[in-house]
């Protein structure tokens, strides 16, 4: 397998569970992301895919997952691969906000709380694609309530990095093994954790904090979202949506959650690049991070000196507080933001 890809080492911030953290260029994290770096995160997919259908064909319709925020964009890629091939596939995403799905908790998180939609079909299998797997916990119980709720006893995990240890990932295969579900793991990049090799319980009743929906009145989700019918983290993606906006050119900054939407504009604007104001909290290094414009306390800009103009915001209407706050400080810093609403 080919594993030339670009792997940034970083360190976070007032997070004793998770202290170091990966990031590659594809996710927008660190810098500008373009049409070539999402296509070189397509092609290692590609390779992934292919892999995985030479060890068992695919047949049926997979349900691809992918976990904010930064399983958004792969897992959406590998939609898009899929999409490509002729596979029927559907793709969904959790999200950090209100909704109505699955809630489950990441708990080596900074932002540990999320919601799952759920599929309005049934899946043959299903698929998680995500740019690291650390422990492997999170994952693993969510896989296993999505097996008993959905009756699906096949599954596929794609991630860019794993850095589990042997005896977490033998625990991991261990547990599916036991439980009578097929299964297989693709990686890019096989790493060396950086934790000691101890077994660890990976299942965590609490993971799961409820199996019930969280019923929200339709409007006040339609007023959280900018187009909430072709958003995965609301419910189930099919078809790759034609273009969203046209002769654009410049840098794009996606708060939060719309980094989605730019995923598929960058796609359509060859001239466009993106970057996302996320939550991770990383430290400045003086290597991969330069410096970082803090947002609310919340949400963090890194690299920003580099932004070219024109520059756009993209944001859901649920973040219009950091949106403001983030023009005001990069107006301050001598940058000109133009709001983007499709």
């Amino acid at each position: 397998m080919n594993s030339q890809i670009t792997t940034y080492h970083l360190q976070r911030e007032n997070n004793p569970r998770r202290q170091t953290a990966l990031s590659f260029p594809f996710l927008g994290q660190l810098g500008l992301t373009s049409e070539p770096d999402l296509l070189a995160c397509r092609k290692h997919l590609q390779e992934l895919l292919r892999s995985s259908a030479c060890q068992k064909p695919i047949s049926g319709e997979p349900l691809i997952i992918g976990l904010a925020e930064s399983g958004i964009i792969p897992s959406g890629l590998m939609h898009q691969v899929v999409r490509e091939q002729q596979i029927s596939a559907g793709w969904i995403c959790s999200t950090r906000r209100r909704a109505s799905g699955i809630r489950f908790m990441e708990s080596h998180s900074h932002s540990p709380h999320h919601i799952l939609p759920l599929p309005q079909f049934q899946p043959s299998q299903l698929w998680f694609v995500e740019d690291e797997i650390t422990t492997g916990r999170t994952i693993l119980n969510l896989a296993l309530h999505l097996c008993s709720l959905l009756q699906v006893r096949q599954m596929r995990f794609f991630t860019i990095a794993d850095s589990r240890s042997p005896a977490q990932i033998a625990q991991f295969e261990s547990i599916l093994a036991d439980r009578d579900i097929q299964f297989s793991t693709h990686t890019l990049i096989p790493l060396p954790p950086d934790r000691q090799d101890i077994a660890q319980n990976l299942q965590h009743q609490d993971i799961i904090i409820s199996e019930d929906m969280i019923v929200t009145e339709p409007d006040e989700i339609q007023s959280q979202w900018q187009l909430p019918e072709q958003r995965a983290a609301l419910q189930t993606q099919w078809h790759i949506v034609p273009d969203l906006a046209n002769n654009l050119q410049g840098s794009l900054l996606a708060i939060g959650e719309a980094i989605d939407l730019a995923l598929r504009m960058v796609r359509g604007n060859p001239q466009l690049s993106f970057q996302q104001i996320t939550l991770n909290p990383w430290r400045v290094d003086g290597i991969n991070i330069q410096h970082r414009l803090d947002i609310c306390d919340k949400y963090y800009l890194y690299n920003y000196k580099h932004l070219k103009s024109p520059i756009y915001l993209l944001y859901d209407p649920h973040d219009r507080a950091i949106a403001s706050a983030a023009k005001k400080q990069l107006s301050q810093a001598g940058f000109i933001l133009k709001d983007l609403i499709l």
